[in-house]
């Protein structure tokens, strides 16, 4: 990254050279990222939206990177630009038929659950996207933020009803969903 940005003037990162940066700014992304560095994060695919942009990227591509800066933002508890990337995501969306825009549609919704408590939008637009789900490991990950919600309503009934199925059938996420459905037992006085 280094090289190329001390290599070329700003005007000769065209083409594959942008798309190259882009690559890179967003890979730098990911990794501070998964550090919880989310200030570098911010800047590192702030600056992959720029050179994704140059290089005339897919809108499905700017997308991804737009809902990925709002989570960023989102970690930082900075509302505000959290909701205005998680629009733009939306906005910029070709396709409301992927798992990208139901993933940017779940996240949204548990940030205004986060934010504002809205409970029935909340659950309308997860209910939804699990109903939409392509695969049975992308219901089950819906499942598992619905089961979240309820479990923290304390509505442990229908928390277990989608926290169950994911502890049975997704050996990725079984640990999760045993933890809330361990605090559901607890709140429940049973041992």
């Amino acid at each position: 990254l280094r090289m190329m940005e001390g290599h070329f003037a700003e005007n000769e990162l065209v083409g594959t050279k942008a798309r190259f940066m882009a690559l890179t700014y967003n890979r730098l992304g990911d990794l501070f990222s998964e550090q919880y560095m989310q200030e570098p994060a911010i800047y590192c695919i702030k600056q992959s939206l720029i050179f994704d942009r140059i290089a005339h990227s897919s809108p499905c591509n700017i997308a991804n990177i737009l809902y990925h800066l709002g989570k960023q933002y989102d970690k930082l508890n900075k509302a505000d630009s959290a909701a205005y990337y998680y629009e733009k995501a939306l906005e910029t969306m070709p396709d409301r038929n992927s798992m990208l825009y139901r993933d940017v549609v779940t996240s949204k919704a548990l940030f205004e659950y986060n934010l504002r408590n809205d409970t029935p939008a909340t659950m309308d637009s997860l209910k939804r996207m699990a109903a939409l789900a392509a695969t049975e490991t992308e219901r089950l990950t819906r499942f598992l933020c619905i089961g979240c919600v309820y479990q923290d309503l304390g509505l442990y009934d229908s928390a277990k009803v989608y926290l169950e199925p994911v502890f049975e059938k997704d050996s990725d996420k079984a640990s999760i969903a045993a933890k809330y459905l361990r605090d559901i037992a607890l709140a429940e006085s049973d041992t």
